[in-house]
């Protein structure tokens, strides 16, 4: 389903002051299951996108719980992919620092990974869990970092612009987000559909040069979204 709405004030007074021209300009839509979506009829001006959805998958257990706990005394959660072996575990990425924030105060400590256990476990004062997501094009790698080029977004510092930051709208705009589950700190949730579309490697590669940032940026969350 989807909707689109226009209101034009051609002319008006207020009291004795003329209102000058104005129209305002909003509409809903639903993804189809390849997750994309469109507007028609928007005239060339700057709009805010909204995304929403339901949170149907039960993405949050006691291992987020312990990534929480390790982010908050400054540890890496990820796993080392060979042990003693040369590779390196994934560094941290933003996109974990947001999940692991799970109170919203821009920080990651012991209130989030106790927040996150209640969560975890079902209590009736648990926080929900929901949907949270970033545009696509959010650049989180500070190339003037004190001490070399790192990610802006930290464990004390948790800071992002989400999806509302105005769009400009000339012809045909495209807007791409990252949606991830807030909680989901290890990056475990995965589609119901086993054949669920998916990004390519060379997607986030080209769009990691494109921003400027490592493939670090996206980390754990790449695994469900890429094929190939």
């Amino acid at each position: 389903a989807s909707g689109f709405l226009k209101l034009t004030v051609a002319d008006g007074k207020v009291n004795n002051s003329l209102v000058s021209p104005f129209g305002v300009s909003f509409g809903q839509d639903l993804t189809g299951s390849d997750g994309q979506w469109a507007f028609d009829g928007i005239d060339f001006d700057a709009y805010a996108v909204r995304a929403s959805k339901a949170v149907t998958e039960d993405a949050i257990d006691s291992a987020d719980v312990l990534a929480a706990l390790k982010i908050a005394v400054g540890r890496n959660p990820n796993a080392d992919p060979d042990g003693a072996g040369p590779a390196s575990p994934l560094a941290v990425s933003p996109y974990q620092f947001i999940a692991a924030d799970v109170n919203a105060d821009s920080r990651v400590d012991s209130a989030d990974a106790l927040a996150l256990l209640k969560m975890a476990v079902g209590r009736s004062d648990a926080l929900a869990p929901e949907w949270l997501f970033v545009r696509e094009d959010t650049d989180f790698w500070n190339e003037a970092a004190t001490g070399g080029p790192a990610f802006s977004t930290t464990r004390k510092s948790v800071v992002w612009e989400g999806q509302s930051k105005q769009l400009a709208v000339q012809g045909s705009t495209e807007l791409n987000l990252v949606g991830l589950i807030k909680g989901d700190v290890d990056g475990s949730w995965r589609p119901a559909a086993t054949n669920a579309p998916a990004l390519s490697t060379g997607y986030f590669q080209s769009l990691g040069q494109e921003l400027g940032v490592p493939l670090d940026q996206w980390g754990v969350y790449l695994n469900p979204l890429v094929q190939g």
